[in-house]
């Protein structure tokens, strides 16, 4: 909705009806008309008939934004249609943020076993939903981990179709992945796929983006990232709730300041 200040037509579009009909509410009716949902698969928006050249379709795209969803993706096949909906020298932005990274809270000491918490509870919380390898979903599963693990430098950008292509990496020293690498039953090592003549500018800042979160805020937050998991915990739930407990007295006195590990990759359609 927010991009509706700078262009005149929006398109949002999602495999999930769902969250479609979520987005559809939270815009107001004055504005609707002027933004365009579409159920699709990122990797066919550019076929025929899916997006209408009236919004933007058959080449005729000012911007292409790819909001936190990348690693589930079939990179090539998704850039491939994002080129096809641009015009030249139009650009494209991929996004992605991974775990919050906790800056202040208390003494050094506090900061330290928060951050420590979070990764405790967020691994715990990923561990309920089953294993991994050898299941119908683990090539997927497997390419968004491997996407996490090389902070999406992975993701080949073309040369004979983009330019100008720079890639911002903040806080990265902090890994991409939402919970702890461990929980994961195969091992998947970083792929880098960067051309030389892309600019990558890697940026340590903890004031970046900050935000002042409470408990409340950081169970919305794991709740977003793994949704139905108290369900599918079961009885566990009680040793996450142990966690959760930990962490909201931890943060009785105060909210915590934070920060965190993201990713966005420009690039401009020849």
């Amino acid at each position: 909705m927010r991009l509706l200040r700078y262009y005149n037509q929006v398109v949002g579009s999602d495999i999930n009806e769902e969250a479609l009909a979520a987005g559809a509410k939270l815009v107001p009716a004055d504005l609707r008309r002027r933004l365009t949902f579409i159920h699709s698969p990122a990797e066919e928006l550019a076929d025929d008939g899916v997006v209408d050249p009236a919004v933007g379709g058959g080449g005729l795209a000012d911007l292409v934004l790819v909001s936190e969803c990348m690693p589930l993706l079939d990179a090539p096949r998704a850039l491939a249609a994002f080129g096809r909906l641009l015009r030249p020298g139009r650009t494209q932005a991929i996004f992605f943020y991974g775990r919050p990274i906790f800056a202040g809270v208390g003494t050094p000491d506090d900061t330290t076993r928060l951050n420590a918490l979070y990764e405790n509870v967020a691994t715990r919380i990923c561990s309920v939903f089953g294993q991994f390898a050898g299941t119908p979903a683990f090539p997927i599963r497997r390419r968004a981990v491997e996407t996490f693990a090389s902070r999406l430098n992975n993701v080949a950008v073309p040369g004979d179709e983009w330019e100008h292509v720079v890639r911002y990496q903040w806080n990265s020293d902090v890994q991409l992945f939402f919970n702890s690498k461990a929980v994961y039953d195969f091992d998947v090592d970083p792929v880098d796929r960067r051309q030389d003549v892309e600019v990558t500018k890697e940026i340590t800042d903890r004031t970046w983006w900050q935000d002042k979160w409470d408990t409340d805020r950081i169970e919305a937050f794991l709740a977003s990232v793994y949704p139905g998991y108290v369900e599918r915990a079961g009885s566990k739930f009680a040793e996450i709730n142990q966690i959760l407990q930990q962490i909201r007295q931890l943060l009785e006195e105060e909210k915590a300041t934070l920060s965190f590990s993201a990713v966005l990759i420009l690039a401009t359609k020849k």
